[in-house]
């Protein structure tokens, strides 16, 4: 059976590959990746090129070989070189296929595919959904057109932003609330105890169990700031000191982080010496306590919520 030797490009673009519909032959209708015949002379990148060129109009940058597929059609053996490519630009001019379409891994199984390229489908599946988490987004930002602040206090920065979405809509009514980052600690003292705070939290109109927290002054790392806080109200202070996570209350409508320490061996090495607004109770905590408030639901804060459930989780009971 005589054999021909092809080239395919799986052009990708953020979490979506390129595909075509056939326009000619037997299989008119079917869908394939673009590509052709490698010519004399050719090794397969200058055929895949070529190939683009003539049958889109477009330039691509070849990438590596993502497989060699050897499938067997009635009148011939076919042995296809396929490569991951980008294209060089956005323009695509469709000259030999029917219709082209940006797929993506929910929908690869959406189109009718030719034999040959539909044994690619799980690898490019695999590839598109890691593409997906890894993606910084920079395509999904918006465009800030014009700010206006409502108002500018030391506990309250609040403006009004008109934005522009990628695809070209406006909001003119899109409101952010500027705040200084903030810092949290799980403080752990050397005996395994947890330092834990206890006090009224107006806007919840709830008394609530937290860990140390305040906010980075000016001129503060997050970890001095952290260390600082947890020193001013609960009096402990020491240890070994590392960064566990930085989280967000509100991504949607506030503009700070909170930076979250893990201090083990902390010792306590002063009083407290509270804010003029502050006024809490520091206790201890042993972790079979922790546990049993988190799992009864009376850790209100979510951004003390967060930083100890991933140190539970990264610490499992021996």
């Amino acid at each position: 059976m005589k054999t021909i030797e092809v080239v395919a490009a799986v052009i990708v673009r953020g979490a979506e590959v390129f595909a075509t519909r056939r326009g000619y032959g037997g299989f008119k209708g079917w869908w394939e990746f673009p590509g052709g015949k490698i010519e004399a002379g050719e090794c397969p990148q200058e055929a895949l090129m070529r190939e683009i060129h003539e049958e889109l109009d477009a330039e691509i940058e070849v990438g590596r070989l993502l497989d060699t597929v050897e499938w067997d059609y009635p009148d011939f053996h076919l042995r296809m070189h396929c490569f991951l490519c980008k294209l060089e630009s956005e323009a695509i001019h469709l000259k030999e296929h029917e219709e082209a379409r940006w797929l993506t891994a929910g929908n690869l199984g959406s189109v009718k595919w030719l034999p040959a390229d539909k044994g690619l489908i799980p690898q490019i599946q695999n590839i598109l959904s890691t593409m997906k988490k890894t993606d910084n987004g920079e395509d999904m930002k918006w465009k800030i057109l014009q700010s206006e602040y409502i108002i500018r206090r030391p506990w309250l920065t609040a403006r009004r932003d008109t934005v522009e979405l990628p695809d070209g809509r406006v909001n003119d009514e899109y409101y952010i609330l500027e705040y200084p980052d903030w810092v949290n600690v799980i403080a752990i003292t050397k005996d395994g105890q947890f330092v834990m705070e206890r006090q009224y939290r107006p806007g919840a109109d709830r008394v609530c169990w937290e860990i140390p927290c305040g906010v980075i002054e000016e001129g503060e790392t997050p970890l001095e700031g952290a260390m600082r806080e947890l020193l001013e109200e609960t009096g402990y202070g020491n240890g070994e000191w590392s960064r566990l996570t930085s989280i967000s209350a509100n991504p949607g409508a506030m503009t700070n982080f909170t930076h979250c320490y893990l201090a083990t061996g902390v010792e306590k090495i002063a009083e407290p010496h509270l804010d003029a607004n502050e006024d809490l109770q520091v206790t201890l905590f042993s972790r079979e306590e922790l546990e049993e408030l988190m799992a009864n639901d009376e850790m209100y804060h979510a951004q003390m919520a967060a930083p100890i459930y991933k140190y539970l989780l990264l610490n499992p009971k021996q």
